[in-house]
């Protein structure tokens, strides 16, 4: 077990024989001057996230292995260098592609003014655009206000004209029915209260005859 546990870190610290195979096959077709990004050294294959660490080492590796590299002062270049080499000129090859670039601008016609005027048109035809926009949504918030205004006119006039005339002569019926109904239920007491006063009164004349 012990002998296992030993033998278990070495072998992760090695890289894989496909990996070794791989790093073999990019050494012999690498130029000797030139920097193209290939992997010429058999690394651990561990996973990582990445980012600034995973590129800045990438960086000093490539500085590594571009000491010595002629025609780069100091012998080091950055990545970004190493993947794209700069393209160098002489001052009379710089200064012939500056006269070619400079006789091929075109030549413009017209006057040299400013957009001045032409600015102050169109600020202006924007501002009365604006204006002439809220003056409409004014008035279509009046004719709005209107309507609703009608809407509600309208609805208390046919209340009072339709509406209530029937339902005012409904209540009137009704109440007349109540009084009919009251001045019936008064007849009966009436009726009942006079039936109770003359048996009272037959019953005092029996008992006084009788004495």
């Amino acid at each position: 077990m012990m002998n296992r546990n030993h033998q278990q870190p070495r072998q992760q610290n090695h890289p894989f024989l496909q990996h070794e195979e791989w790093v073999k096959f990019q050494q012999s077709i690498t130029v000797s001057g030139f920097q193209t990004g290939q992997t010429t050294t058999a690394t651990v294959l561990k996973k990582s996230r990445g980012g600034k660490q995973a590129r800045r080492k990438r960086e000093q590796e490539l500085a590594r292995l571009g000491e010595g590299t002629p025609g780069v002062a100091g012998g080091k270049i950055s990545a970004v260098a190493a993947k794209f080499p700069a393209i160098r000129y002489s001052t009379e090859e710089t200064e012939e592609l500056l006269k070619v670039a400079y006789e091929t601008i075109p030549v413009r016609d017209g006057k040299r003014g400013s957009r001045n005027l032409k600015r102050q048109e169109n600020r202006w035809k924007k501002v009365r655009k604006i204006r002439s926009d809220y003056k409409e949504q004014l008035l279509q918030a009046h004719y709005r206000r209107m309507e609703h205004r009608k809407y509600k006119r309208d609805r208390t006039k046919e209340m009072m004209d339709v509406i209530a005339v029937e339902q005012r002569q409904n209540d009137l019926e009704y109440q007349k029915t109540l009084l009919k109904r009251y001045m019936g239920l008064g007849k009966i007491c009436n009726e009942n209260a006079n039936e109770n006063e003359n048996g009272s009164v037959l019953d005092e004349n029996k008992n006084e005859n009788k004495i």
